[in-house]
């Protein structure tokens, strides 16, 4: 008789510090230059949120460049531009405003909505907003009734 072993199948074990959600909020973006003598800084740029934790964000977005800004580098190369990002918890509750710097971005023509998409690691986020925010990602990993999975559930 052979010795068979038995196959397993592995989960990938998510190794993140904080937990993420996957939701879609709106958010907004300006990109600052890294340069505080020269006091750049884009337009407002539309986004929303792919996922969510109070470390970061993926953010979509269909610009990544801007008013002579771009959302990684700075005119100099030596530094990263930062984003001063609004991030609209639900049902109008508060708004976020963390800054942000993106870690990576990555073109996804045809993939929807954005043509681009980016994950913004959260620098600067206060007490206040990081409570509010736990409380968002703990409701709805518990699965209680918040915005996103009431209209989950409705349709």
């Amino acid at each position: 008789m052979k010795n068979r072993r038995k196959k397993t199948k592995h989960k990938r074990i998510d190794s993140r510090k904080y937990a993420r959600i996957n939701v879609v909020l709106g958010a907004r973006f300006v990109i600052i230059g890294d340069n505080p003598e020269e006091n750049m800084s884009s337009r407002m740029i539309h986004s929303e949120t792919k996922s969510i934790s109070v470390n970061g964000a993926c953010l979509g977005t269909n610009v990544v460049q801007a008013d002579g800004l771009h959302i990684c580098s700075s005119t100099s190369g030596m530094e990263k531009n930062k984003l001063k990002i609004e991030i609209d918890l639900p049902f109008g509750s508060r708004t976020i405003t963390p800054m942000g710097e993106v870690r990576w971005y990555d073109m996804r023509p045809g993939d929807g909505k954005y043509l681009y998409y980016m994950g913004v690691s959260f620098i600067d986020l206060s007490k206040e907003d990081k409570r509010a925010l736990e409380t968002v990602i703990d409701k709805e990993r518990k699965g209680e009734k918040t915005y996103f999975n009431f209209f989950r559930d409705w349709f």
